[in-house]
């Protein structure tokens, strides 16, 4: 197994109300990174994250699954999360260990008691958070409307990272806003192309609102806006990350996960503006002898084992899902067998 050290590893939840897409967002997310030669279908019970039989015959998610993908050599443990509030146990576990969020949306229905739900769970933990437009190739759909509902409801610090494209009301690809990039759906397949002629003045207005945010994250970068002085690439890069790491910042993505459109962007933004354990401040807890101290994700730190997860499965016996605090990694892994601490 590839070895990978903190600043390469990425541990982040997926919320969002029941039917956003989760699960098939899983399995877009496995797919483009390489990890399943084919992608599953909620409706035809084969997905990678809803493999229990109830699950499949209710066909929606009841359980945390742990979605592992490498992308850029970086280890991304994405946990999909049930979306019905019967299950808000599993939400707390899984909130309980991870450090990075996606919030997905169904863009057809907009912000939804589900989606107000899991914001506020991510709020009271102050996790960093993605949210995901997904749907996007949806009929109907009226982004600007759409991004000004997310505003109101789940904050005006919810910057628009990405911008759809598309003539009259089809979703065929979508503005890199950061990068100034153009990426068209065609012929099955996802290749750079032009912002059209008609975005052209709605990317630059975009492009100027993410330099007047990333300018607020310090009075040196203001005192450069202010001046008139255009901030570099890297600049608008870094400020955006420490804004997300903060979570001060929202980035708003666009995706169509059953078409694939918009993942490998999605994948980037993680690795690029999620925490790494190495971002992380020191975690507290209590020795064998119950006395209170912290860990931090260093090469000489003792090892620590967080259990949040337990399952009983008639198979296998008892599979034990662990964060471990190593010195050299901070990992999502699986067990499968009883532990005894």
């Amino acid at each position: 197994m590839k070895e990978y050290h903190a600043q390469a590893i990425r541990n982040v939840a997926i919320l969002g109300h029941l039917g956003s897409g989760k699960t098939t967002l899983s399995e877009s997310l496995l797919f483009i990174g390489g990890q399943i030669e084919k992608k599953g279908e909620v409706e035809r019970k084969n997905t990678i994250s809803d493999f229990t039989p109830e699950e499949q015959g209710r066909q929606t998610s009841m359980s945390a699954s742990l979605i592992p993908v490498e992308w850029k050599n970086h280890k991304l443990n994405f946990i999909d999360t049930p979306g019905s509030e019967e299950f808000i146990g599993e939400l707390e576990n899984v909130l309980s260990v991870v450090k990075g969020a996606i919030l997905v949306i169904d863009g057809s229905k907009g912000v939804e008691v589900g989606t107000e739900r899991s914001w506020e769970e991510l709020r009271k933990r102050n996790i960093p958070t993605i949210i995901l437009v997904n749907k996007m190739d949806k009929e109907n759909i009226k982004f600007e409307p759409l991004l000004e509902s997310i505003r109101e409801k789940l904050g005006k610090r919810s910057v628009p990272f990405c911008w759809p494209l598309g003539k009259s009301d089809n979703f065929d690809g979508f503005v890199n806003v950061v990068d100034k990039k153009a990426f068209i759906f065609k012929d099955g397949k996802i290749c750079e192309g032009e912002i059209y002629p008609d975005k052209v003045d709605k990317i630059e207005e975009l492009y100027g609102d993410i330099s007047e945010v990333v300018a607020e994250t310090s009075e040196e970068l203001l005192d450069k806006y202010f001046s008139g002085e255009p901030l570099t690439h890297e600049e608008i890069k870094n400020g955006l990350r420490q804004g997300t790491l903060l979570a001060d910042i929202y980035p708003v993505l666009v995706s169509s996960s059953s078409k694939d459109i918009g993942i490998s962007t999605l994948l980037d933004m993680v690795v690029d503006f999620m925490p790494s354990p190495l971002d992380l401040k020191a975690v507290d807890g209590v020795d064998l002898k119950g006395k209170p101290t912290s860990r931090e994700t260093k090469d000489d730190a003792p090892l620590s084992i967080h259990v949040f997860k337990t399952v009983i499965d008639s198979f296998v016996g008892t599979i034990n899902y662990l964060k471990i605090y190593s010195g050299k990694r901070e990992n999502i892994i699986c067990l499968y067998h009883e532990i005894h601490i």
